[in-house]
């Protein structure tokens, strides 16, 4: 009954949030050097979509628990890196992942596999805090990753978008945390910024990301899953050729 509209949705979710991710990472990288928005917008997002998953049981809460201490560590040493890194480094992490990212979207199948379900051994921990790391870089809330990598261990494609999405309150919160310490004693920032979240920006984009949903929700259903993967990799091939092109210029 809402098995399709609901992985749909969530398709259309993980289009809008990487939206705003590319924003809040070019504003990460720019001169006035805030990660403004990243998670004061991903996070009630996130936390509004696990919950609709939750209450239809579609997350794998096991999969969360085992997880998700070592998602938040992974943001935490992410959140380190990102404080010392430079503006050209952080525009070339995201031009390596959001490509790799686009070319699995594009070209992977649903039949790939790695495995027939996630590994028991010390791989999981280690692939969850890569997770952590990759997303505090790239300022997104790690569904796409999760999902990749669940689905690549035999999950069903809903039920690895319905548990990724309990990652998103996960890197979000500790990554907003973490970017108002690492730029706390920042210099030259623009005013409503707490370290390198600026609050202005959160309170432009939650509003518009609110109002453009609507027109989202009517492309989801009137697209199909695989069309939705094609436009999500073709915006992401387009935002890592944009970093790219920065790195080398």
């Amino acid at each position: 009954r809402s098995g399709p509209n609901q992985c749909r949705n969530s398709y259309d979710s993980s289009f809008t949030l990487s939206t705003e991710s590319a924003a809040t990472t070019f504003a990460r990288a720019s001169r006035s050097g805030t990660n403004s928005a990243r998670s004061g917008v991903i996070a009630p997002t996130a936390m509004r979509s696990f919950a609709g998953h939750h209450a239809r049981g579609s997350a794998d809460m096991s999969v969360i628990r085992r997880m998700g201490p070592w998602v938040v560590a992974g943001v935490i040493v992410g959140v380190v890196i990102a404080r010392d890194a430079s503006s050209t480094a952080l525009q070339a992490v995201w031009a390596v992942c959001g490509s790799l990212l686009a070319l699995k979207m594009a070209f992977g199948r649903e039949d790939w596999r790695l495995g027939d379900d996630i590994p028991r051994g010390w791989l999981t921990e280690a692939i969850a805090s890569v997770i952590g790391i990759a997303s505090a870089l790239m300022s997104i809330g790690g569904g796409a990753f999760m999902t990749a990598f669940l689905t690549l261990y035999g999950r069903p494609i809903l039920s690895a978008v319905a548990t990724s999405s309990g990652f998103g309150p996960l890197i979000a919160v500790p990554g907003t945390i973490g970017f108002i310490w690492a730029g706390w004693d920042a210099q030259g920032l623009p005013p409503f910024t707490l370290g390198y979240v600026n609050f202005l920006a959160v309170a432009l984009i939650i509003p518009a990301s609110l109002l453009t949903a609507p027109i989202g929700v009517r492309l989801a259903h009137a697209f199909s899953r695989r069309q939705l993967e094609l436009a999500f990799a073709t915006f992401l091939f387009f935002v890592a050729a944009r970093f790219l092109y920065a790195v080398f210029t």
